[in-house]
Formats: C-alpha cells, sequence, structure tokens
C-alpha cells in the first residue's frame, strides 16, 4: 500500500523475498521493513530486510536461534524479538 498515493500497488511490483515462508515477526527501522525468523523454509532464524529506496531485498546476519511466531518490537533503536 503506498501511503503517498492511497493506492495499493499491483501484484509482482516489489520484487520477491529471498526467503519465503511464513509466520515471521516485522518491523520497520530507518526506513526499512525487516521480517524477522518464520516458518516454511530451511533457514532459521533468517533476516530479511526490504529497501524501498533502493526496490530490493537483502539477507542480513541470522539470528542466532530459530524464530516462528514471534513477537517483535523497536525499542532505542534496535528490534527486539521475544
Amino acid at each position: 500500500y503506498d501511503l503517498a498515493s492511497g493506492r495499493w500497488l499491483p501484484v509482482g511490483a516489489l520484487p520477491a523475498r529471498p526467503a519465503l515462508g511464513h509466520h515471521h515477526a516485522a518491523e520497520v527501522l530507518d526506513g526499512r521493513l525487516y521480517l524477522l525468523g518464520g516458518l516454511g523454509f530451511h533457514s532459521p532464524g533468517v533476516v530479511q530486510m526490504l529497501d524501498p529506496a533502493v526496490g530490493r531485498w537483502v539477507l542480513r546476519a541470522a539470528m542466532p536461534f530459530a524464530a516462528g511466531a514471534s513477537a517483535s518490537a523497536v525499542i532505542d533503536g534496535r528490534i527486539i524479538v521475544a
């Protein structure tokens, strides 16, 4: 959803995530979307980041634990996963 225009983007307008799955935790920090952990693939603790300024996903350092259906929050500029 594009907040500036008030319209939904068409399917396929954004690049595909590198690690598909479900039940991720998600947070926005510094204008970037982070998907944390998740279920349904073979990368426990995977961290994916979408940078909309450049329109691409990148894999970040994995969390030191597997996580699915987790809670998350941004606190003091850090992403916390529980």
